[in-house]
């Protein structure tokens, strides 16, 4: 649904906001930024939203092209356009 920002820094926290990732997070779920796994900081169902969520994660080291995935149950979302500056 939306990500912020589009450009940002190793160690920078970005925030996505999607549909269906579930309320909280499952042991395999996942946010991947440029190819490598994200520290997510939080995973925050927004209740009277039907099943919208929002996503706080970090920028990791290493990171390079690739845009923006969450991982969930299995199944990836769209790759969101993303930059490491």
């Amino acid at each position: 649904d939306s990500l912020s920002p589009r450009r940002a820094a190793p160690g920078d926290r970005v925030t996505i906001t999607g549909w269906n990732f579930g309320p909280t997070p499952g042991p395999a779920d996942r946010v991947r930024i440029g190819g490598v796994d994200a520290a997510v900081v939080s995973w925050v169902f927004m209740s009277g939203s039907s099943s919208r969520v929002q996503i706080v994660a970090t920028v990791p080291a290493g990171a390079g092209a690739g845009g923006v995935q969450v991982i969930n149950n299995g199944v990836a979302s769209n790759v969101a356009a993303f930059a490491v500056s």
